[in-house]
């Protein structure tokens, strides 16, 4: 079983074609923290498998509390392995993320990235030309097609991080850890109300008052499902965001 967090898209197809390659079914995180279902058996000879972006060169929220509640029925150290995907750098997120599976004793056997298009627009904007999309998805595609058979052979090498990756991650993380506001987020008069963001938002926290979304907590995973994904273009952060493009995986399915 692999289990997956998405906001764009990427993650999703990778953990979708992942499961395809070998066969075995992929499960939403954000679902099971919406139906607080936690509690999962694993086959015998099953792989387990957790795919995710990388945040600030961690570990999103989301998948944290997710893993800290996780329990495998006939977990019997069967072969376990992640896939992130990142821009470009992925820090110290995989020892991050195996120090975390050791706490549910949990070995982790492989890791691996799978780079896509930079979407997190709100600092900066780092999507690349939509002429560079297609090379982008076709390399990565390939990536991923050699990720299965490492997969399928039990034999996906752990990417190790080193020193100046540990560092980046400590300097960069307690930026994800503590700068999760929502306060800044707020919608043009081209929102129509359609209740997408709602729909989609995997922390529950968008609510409709009076046709428009509002954000209840002070904090979100900032995954930025719901700023990329509104069809009307009106989900906005500051004024930063509004001339940045909005990116969606297009291969991925429409169950993010």
């Amino acid at each position: 079983m692999i289990f997956y967090f998405s906001g764009t898209g990427n993650s999703m197809y990778v953990a979708q074609k992942i499961a395809l390659g070998i066969e075995d079914n992929f499960i939403s995180i954000s679902d099971c923290v919406k139906k607080q279902a936690y509690t999962f058996t694993v086959k015998d000879n099953e792989c387990i498998g957790f795919v995710f972006p990388t945040y600030f060169l961690g570990v999103p929220s989301i998948v944290i509390d997710f893993i800290e509640k996780l329990t495998l029925n006939n977990y019997k150290n069967q072969y376990t392995f992640s896939i992130i995907t990142c821009g470009q750098d992925y820090g110290n997120l995989f020892t991050q993320f195996e120090k975390l599976l050791s706490l549910k004793e949990i070995t982790l056997n492989g890791a691996s990235n799978v780079i896509y298009p930079d979407n997190y627009i709100l600092m900066f904007n780092l999507l690349p030309s939509k002429e560079k999309h297609k090379k982008m998805f076709t390399k990565a595609d390939n990536h991923i097609n050699s990720l299965i058979n490492q997969i399928k052979n039990k034999n996906l090498p752990f990417v190790r991080s080193t020193a100046w990756k540990y560092l980046k991650t400590r300097l960069m993380y307690p930026m994800y850890k503590y700068g999760r506001k929502t306060k800044h987020f707020y919608t043009t008069d081209a929102c129509n109300g359609c209740k997408l963001c709602q729909k989609i938002c995997p922390a529950n926290i968008i609510v409709m008052a009076d046709h428009k979304p509002t954000w209840q907590k002070d904090r979100c995973i900032q995954c930025l499902a719901c700023l990329h994904r509104c069809p009307q273009k009106a989900i906005q952060h500051k004024k930063r965001t509004e001339k940045r493009d909005r990116y969606v995986n297009p291969n991925s399915m429409n169950r993010m």
